[in-house]
């Protein structure tokens, strides 16, 4: 027997988005947090060994001040921040894909199970890492635009990708395509509300990390650590993101998901069309 829907069959505001990302979790978390745990696990399970490998590189941790060698280290550590960047971003593209099926069927009053779940995204999974990468890319290029404003227009105009891939069946370049079409008609308020999920996902991870963080500052590491961090300290802090990350990212995704079916409810009238299945139903 099918739920109520998830938000209401119409355009939606911001409060609604939010509480619509915290309900599609409280709704299902038996999926939206299976999913989120893995790939968090997958994030750290590659984090971990970067960090423990570079933990002891940091502008003239050798000892040297030739600019030769400081140079090196500061190489070193851009391109382990860069692999990070692209797997965790490569990452929150596959969650993403995951919960906008979760969305997509919630918003009909549909309740997946992680096996359905799991069987939709592991059809499209290469496409989704496509995607991941795809976007790492065009990140990339906009920090290297206006001082990294080119990344905060990239941020908006990429943010319905996953979402169009997954519940349009759509190409990779398609799913650019779309996306672009359905956010620069509305940029302001998509950037805003993305904004907004952003800091409160960013607020949850730091409340969840905190306790974590400070088990490894105790252990000997932890933020402000200038020198080696013993690896039990890093376990901890990654312990810590693993937490973090099950929770916060999954609503990251349905806050992604839920602002697909406003700007279709906005742009081409979605709610109409669900409401005449409803009815027909």
């Amino acid at each position: 027997m099918g739920q109520r829907p998830l938000v209401p069959l119409r355009p939606l505001g911001l409060g609604e988005v939010l509480d619509g990302a915290v309900e599609a979790v409280r709704r299902n978390p038996r999926t939206t947090l299976a999913f989120g745990a893995a790939l968090a696990a997958a994030g750290q399970a590659v984090t971990v060994p970067v960090q423990y490998l570079f933990r002891d590189i940091a502008p003239g941790a050798s000892g040297s001040d030739a600019p030769v060698a400081v140079l090196t280290e500061v190489l070193a550590l851009g391109a382990s921040a860069a692999a990070l960047f692209a797997v965790g971003t490569v990452l929150s593209v596959v969650l993403g894909g995951a919960l906008a099926v979760v969305v997509g069927d919630a918003v009909i009053g549909r309740h997946p199970g992680p096996a359905e779940v799991w069987a939709r995204v592991r059809r499209r999974l290469f496409a989704l890492v496509g995607l991941g990468v795809g976007v790492t890319v065009a990140l990339g290029a906009g920090l290297t635009i206006g001082l990294g404003l080119g990344a905060v227009f990239v941020f908006a105009v990429v943010a319905l990708t996953a979402p169009v891939l997954m519940l349009e069946d759509a190409g990779i370049r398609q799913a650019f395509r779309r996306s672009w079409r359905l956010t620069i008609r509305d940029f302001w308020r998509v950037l805003g509300i993305r904004a907004v999920a952003t800091l409160v996902s960013a607020l949850v991870t730091l409340v969840l990390a905190l306790p974590f963080t400070i088990g490894a500052v105790v252990l000997g590491g932890g933020p402000f650590t200038t020198g080696t961090a013993p690896l039990t300290a890093l376990a901890a802090t990654a312990l810590g993101a693993l937490v973090a990350g099950t929770v916060a990212g999954p609503f990251g995704g349905a806050v992604d998901a839920l602002l697909y079916v406003d700007r279709r409810m906005r742009a081409e009238g979605l709610d109409i069309e669900l409401g005449r299945t409803g009815r027909a139903a």
